[in-house]
């Protein structure tokens, strides 16, 4: 009969696993595991069990329990690996939401402090802008009322009227005017309401031209070549004049023919062997001289001279300086023009000055006569000139033709070519402009406000009433809202633009972001590393243990297994105590 299985003693046990552990010890390099080495991995390598369950003999353990109801081994590996995988997804969280945060402000910071830089600069350049424009058209109209006090002087000093007023150094008198204000024509245009006004003018002009002269000047005209009906034909030929410098036959010719020389003799005289002459052209075209004696004149539909048909008032050139290739618009009648009737009838109306609407310089009246600048865009300032000692009878109105493109002679500010000008009137104009900061001018864009309406918010402009007050300062009277409402009042905008916008506004902050979170991002792969090799580490130890297990399963029956998993649990507390033991004399002999 077989022996019946009984419960080992204490002493029992301890002898046989003192027994089983030297001969493993004998045989260690059979499978290089022993039954130390599991008392050591199940209880220093608890967290190194897998979350399947251990199975000891074949027999599952994974709920099972010691004998002091503690949770087995398997239990506590399940355990604190969850507690290992929420603290990686923590972990992972973390790191992520720090990155995501870092990344943020770091981009927001960096692009409010851009966004902020190129909002004050356009502020700084906008401001000079506009306060230029007012500047300008401040002086501008200042440069009109001296202009308009020196013919008042030069009326009371001859006790002259309107219909009589003439001086000869009108070119020195509107000098300053013109170079001030850069402007290429300034004229005086006596007003006349009716049919005594125009024939006193008329005859005046007579006596005062010896009988009649051509309408391009106050001297008869002098032609070196003989006759109306011969041109110039070397023009770029130059001479020599003492006291003068080089001269082309050009000049020379076109002085002749707008009556502005007073020595004819002389002039044929240097003229006679150099300059030569010939008919014209098929292509060019001999404009008709006209007399004084034929009175005012207007531009007919063969875009020549013909005599003025017009109604009162009348407006015609009388005095007049002007620069550059323009052939003299003397008598021409002002009014029959639409774009400066319309400044003049206000100006005859409320008494104020004003600019008038923007115009093209084109058409047979720029062409033939007003030459030169073709196409630019200009504007009328008409300021009124009064008969003396009346604040209400108007004597006649100076003009000035203003160019937009040099509208402003001083320097523009830095970065002033990077925003778009726009410069509108209550007549329903708009025309955009760019900077040229390399010749100091504006540039054409177009007709309307073509700014980018990207950055519509942040346009910046005067106010109408800045305009108003120029006009009252410089008229020397208040005139009422009402009447400035009839005259073409400027605003000046200036909008940014996306170079402006380019130069402030850069990739800076979305670099610096991606910087940023490229360290977290490295970070976090570090981690992802290290925990590779640590739980790489685990199973290892875990696979150990596991084949451990399975050796003590196949050699002791369970009772025995519970004693000696008793055994080493009391062993580990042991040493354990008697490590803090030590460490605890090492500190008090310290």
């Amino acid at each position: 009969m077989a022996p019946k299985n009984k419960t080992p003693t204490d002493e029992e046990v301890d002898g046989y696993h003192h027994h089983h552990a030297n001969s493993n010890s004998k045989n260690k390099n059979d499978d290089n595991v022993s039954v130390d080495s599991f008392d050591v991995q199940s209880t220093s390598g608890a967290s190194a069990y897998s979350g399947a369950p251990s199975t000891f003999g074949g027999k599952d353990h994974s709920n099972s329990t010691n004998g002091d109801g503690s949770d087995s081994p398997a239990a506590l590996v399940r355990t604190e690996d969850f507690a290992v995988r929420l603290l990686r997804v923590l972990a992972i969280v973390l790191l992520l939401a720090a990155a995501a945060a870092a990344g943020s402000m770091m981009y927001i910071f960096t692009s409010r402090a851009e966004q902020s830089s190129f909002e004050r600069s356009f502020d700084e350049i906008a401001s000079k802008i506009l306060e230029s424009f007012l500047e300008e058209t401040t002086a501008k109209f200042w440069n009109a009322r001296t202009l308009a006090a020196g013919l008042n002087g030069v009326m009371d000093s001859g006790s002259m009227n309107k219909t009589h007023l003439f001086t000869a150094a009108w070119e020195e008198l509107s000098e300053e005017a013109r170079l001030v204000s850069d402007v290429n024509a300034v004229s005086f245009a006596p007003f006349l309401f009716d049919e005594d006004e125009l024939r006193g003018f008329r005859e005046f002009t007579i006596d005062k031209t010896d009988g009649g002269i051509p309408t391009s000047g106050p001297n008869p005209i002098c032609n070196y070549c003989g006759s109306q009906e011969l041109i110039n034909t070397n023009p770029d030929a130059t001479i020599e004049i003492g006291g003068i410098g080089s001269v082309s036959c050009g000049a020379i010719y076109g002085s002749g023919q707008s009556g502005s020389v007073s020595r004819c003799e002389f002039v044929l005289e240097v003229t006679e062997d150099v300059c030569m002459c010939g008919p014209p052209s098929a292509e060019e075209t001999v404009l008709p001289a006209r007399n004084t004696i034929e009175g005012m004149w207007m531009v007919g539909d063969d875009g020549l001279a013909v005599d003025d048909t017009t109604s009162p008032p009348w407006n015609p050139v009388w005095l007049m300086a002007q620069d550059g290739e323009s052939k003299s618009t003397f008598l021409y009648n002002q009014m029959s023009e639409p774009e400066r009737r319309r400044v003049l009838n206000g100006l005859i109306k409320h008494k104020v000055p004003s600019f008038s609407e923007i115009f093209s310089r084109e058409g047979a009246y720029y062409e033939n006569y007003a030459k030169g600048s073709q196409g630019e865009l200009v504007t009328s300032l008409a300021f009124p000139v009064f008969e003396l000692d009346s604040d209400e009878d108007l004597a006649g109105s100076i003009t000035l033709e203003l160019y937009w493109r040099n509208f402003i002679p001083s320097n523009f500010p830095v970065d002033g070519d990077l925003v778009d000008v726009v410069i509108s009137n209550t007549c329903g104009q708009e025309y955009t402009f760019r900077i040229d900061e390399a010749n100091n001018e504006l540039d054409l864009v177009g007709k309307g406000n073509l700014h980018d309406t990207k950055f519509s918010s942040y346009v910046k402009s005067t106010e109408l009433e800045k305009y108003d007050d120029a006009v009252r300062l410089a008229s020397g009277v208040s005139p009422p809202d009402e009447d400035l409402d009839q005259f073409c009042r400027y605003q000046f905008f200036v909008y940014p633009t996306q170079d402006l916008q380019d130069e402030y506004v850069t990739d800076e902050p979305l670099i610096f972001t991606i910087i940023v979170c490229t360290i977290f991002v490295f970070t976090t792969a570090v981690f992802f590393l290290y925990d590779f090799f640590v739980r790489r580490r685990q199973r290892l130890v875990m696979d150990r243990a596991t084949r451990t297990g399975e050796i003590v399963s196949s050699l002791f029956p369970e009772n025995v297994r519970a004693r000696l998993y008793e055994s080493n649990i009391t062993k580990s507390g042991t040493t354990a105590k008697t490590d803090d033991d030590d460490h605890d004399d090492n500190n008090n002999k310290k």
